[in-house]
């Protein structure tokens, strides 16, 4: 039969190949695409080859690596059968049946290849090859937003840590700048940073630390080549993605975690802004390199959708399993590395879903808000195929400043993939300050980080990023509501976590007459409170919890039960640096904006509101500010809060 078929083939042409009877060990989805190929081109193709396991040694790990597998196994350092590669005798054997080796991806069991057509048989022939399937190539036409900019204006900014100049939005808006301030800079952490390539000569980068560069495209250790035709753009977004984390150009840009060591793998082309060639097996294989060379983190703005072939994920597929990148990243996050990738920019188009590896249920995935924390127009949507929550946070993907790949800056770097990196680097300056954390241990804290953790949707994940609530250095435990039912004395007991070993010393801020405090000394106080005469329905308490090198300040609001009459109550008014908003009828709640006294819009509320805990009112806070982040002038302002078709007033004067 054999021989018969290929005398056909012969006489019918070279349109078509019978894959289903000259190649047995190819799938479905290889014979397919074998099927539609001219045989008079010897077209060499892409594969991946699974391999029995039967040859194989184990990798040489790092000291790096060991370190930090240790930390979650102190005996055998995680190290299991995916910790061993195929032996040179196996690799020699494909390569004398002519396969150019494209990488060995041994925690699949499996090695991807390039190999003509005509030599696919001699592969098959091998006892240890299994399985053979095609190297899916995936291609968008997405456009990454940002332009490189002239010489950007000096900006006004208050004395802050650092001299952040342009870069002072996305550190403050993740809160790092107050890491930054305790002593934190990454310091010690080891960023691995997957991306397009990197023009590691600019002056961004002239203090970075480095530690090992690779191309897996090419397979060489340079990272700057551009395989672009006719345009010199390819480093464009990893140079970008880098410089949000490792930039360092005082007064211009300051990287989350400028400090830390960096790991730059180059793993797909992208040519004037387009991602326009991808391939699993260069994620996978740098994930392997990855966790080879000790990096405690996975900083990746990349996403996998359709592919070239005709089989490409679906939506059914992204359940955190079936895709084989998915699968790659569960495999770090299982040695201890914390994954984090965008969760792409499909909102409104065909796809209309988060990426993968976003759907990794072991993978912190990054959505994008806008700097007045509205949810970007672009951010994909949640949940995965099997219904979990996702992203997992969302943090600033508009506006975004940093390193542009011609040697210049921009100020408008726009999309999930300039989101993740602040995520990253926020994460790494935690893990400066405790390295005992687990990658565990750093997903579930970037999660409760989130301003919306205990209500979390498919577009927000569990709300804004907070790199400060991310460290857990010093927090205060107790909830920052005393409600006080009547006019007779209550106390309140404050406690303190957190993950520094100094007992803090707590302090209140303000003096209000009712109202006394005492610090145990043990991370407790205890506060006094008493309804006089002068009281309030809302009043304001500052607390401070200070450990030396950092110190919490939170907000305490004391509200009094029985002077609370109308549906919506604003307070401190007049306020100087923000009031606080309690509107009492959250199931028709529609919006809330403050517009100024000629009738100029100047705040709205958007994400940036809460339902407390027992849904009986909505919160809110004004910071006194436009929604530019600008403080607004002294003046009246008008709070109007539209429910149920209605809308309710109140007036509050803004003064220094």
């Amino acid at each position: 039969m054999r021989i018969f078929c290929i005398i056909l083939l012969i006489c019918v042409g070279t349109n078509t190949i019978a894959s289903d009877v000259l190649y047995k060990k190819s799938t479905d989805r290889l014979q397919k695409t074998i099927f539609s190929i001219s045989t008079s081109k010897d077209t060499t193709l892409s594969l991946w080859l699974t391999l029995d396991n039967t040859e194989k040694v184990p990798i040489k790990l790092s000291e790096e690596s060991i370190r930090r597998r240790k930390k979650v196994d102190a005996v055998h350092f995680l190290i299991n059968k995916h910790d061993s590669t195929f032996s040179q005798q196996v690799i020699d054997s494909l390569k004398n049946r002519g396969a150019e080796i494209r990488h060995v991806l041994y925690w699949f069991d499996a090695v991807t290849v390039n190999l003509p057509v005509s030599k696919l048989s001699a592969l098959e022939s091998l006892s240890f090859v299994k399985e053979i399937d095609i190297v899916q190539k995936y291609k968008s036409q997405h456009k990454f937003q940002a332009t490189e900019l002239g010489k950007l204006k000096t900006i006004q900014q208050k004395a802050l840590s650092l001299p952040y100049g342009f870069s002072q939005l996305q550190n403050t808006y993740i809160k790092a700048d107050k890491l930054h301030t305790a002593g934190l800079s990454g310091r010690g952490v080891r960023i691995a940073m997957f991306d397009t390539g990197f023009n590691t000569a600019h002056h961004a980068f002239d203090s970075a630390n480095i530690v090992s560069t690779y191309n897996f495209i090419d397979n060489i250790v340079d990272v700057t080549q551009d395989d672009c035709t006719g345009s010199l753009s390819q480093a464009s977004h990893g140079t970008r993605t880098f410089g949000i984390i490792g930039g360092y150009v005082p007064d211009t840009l300051i990287g989350v975690a400028y400090n830390a060591e960096f790991l730059l793998a180059k793993t797909e082309i992208s040519c004037g802004g387009v991602e326009i060639y991808q391939e699993e097996d260069n994620w996978i294989a740098a994930a392997q390199w990855a966790d080879i060379l000790g990096a405690d983190i996975i900083s990746s703005s990349l996403g996998y959708i359709t592919f070239q072939d005709s089989a490409g994920y679906t939506f059914e597929d992204l359940d955190g399993d079936i895709p084989r990148i998915t699968q790659a990243a569960d495999f770090a996050a299982s040695k201890n590395i914390l994954v984090v990738n965008s969760a792409g920019n499909e909102r409104g188009n065909t796809w209309n879903h988060i990426i993968t590896p976003a759907d990794g249920d072991s993978v912190i995935a990054v959505g994008a808000t806008n700097p007045d924390s509205s949810l970007a127009s672009f951010s994909s949507p949640g949940p995965t195929a099997d219904g979990r929550i996702k992203p997992d946070i969302v943090t600033l993907g508009t506006s975004v400043v940093t390193a542009y790949y011609t040697g210049g800056f921009t100020a408008n770097a726009s999309g999930t993939s300039f989101s993740a990196p602040l995520v990253a680097g926020g994460a790494a300056l935690a893990l400066e300050h405790d390295s005992t954390l687990t990658a565990d241990e750093l997903r579930e804290l970037i999660k409760r980080s989130g301003d919306r953790f205990d209500n979390p949707n498919n577009d927000f994940g569990y709300g804004l990023f907070d790199a400060v609530k991310t460290a857990d250095i010093i927090h205060f435990i107790t909830p920052n509501k005393f409600t006080v039912p009547d006019n007779n004395s209550h106390q309140f007991l404050i406690e303190t976590g957190g993950r520094s070993d100094i007992v803090p010393v707590i302090s209140i801020l303000d003096t209000i007459p009712g109202v006394s405090f005492f610090d145990n000394q043990d991370g407790t106080a205890l506060i006094e409170i008493t309804q006089t005469a002068g009281s309030k329905p809302i009043q304001n308490i500052r607390l401070t919890a200070d450990v030396g090198y950092f110190a919490d300040t939170t907000e305490f609001i004391i509200l009094f039960q029985n002077l609370l009459s109308s549906s919506l109550i604003v307070g401190p008014n007049p306020c100087s640096d923000f009031t606080n908003i309690y509107f009492y009828d959250p199931e028709n709640f529609e919006s809330l904006v403050i517009y100024s006294i000629s009738g100029e819009k100047i705040w709205e509320a958007f994400n940036n509101y809460s339902i407390d805990a027992d849904r009986v009112r909505i919160e809110a806070r004004w910071n006194c500010d436009n929604q530019s982040g600008a403080v607004v002038a002294d003046g009246v302002y008008l709070i109007v809060v539209t429910s149920g078709g209605k809308q309710f007033h109140q007036n509050v004067l803004k003064i220094e």
